[in-house]
């Protein structure tokens, strides 16, 4: 059981985030396949939650 007094967030514990691929601003300056990657990989982490 926990404690009132005690921050729940001093033992809050979780995962590390992996950083996202750099988008580039223009649409021109990126591959299709690596478009295409990188969208299956958000559509991925949509799909996780």
């Amino acid at each position: 059981m926990i404690d009132e007094d005690e921050p729940i967030l001093e033992k809050a514990i979780g995962t590390e985030i992996e950083c996202p691929p750099q988008v580039p601003e223009d649409d021109e300056d990126i591959e299709e396949d690596a478009a295409e990657e990188l969208q299956n990989q958000m559509e991925q982490d949509y799909d996780i939650g």
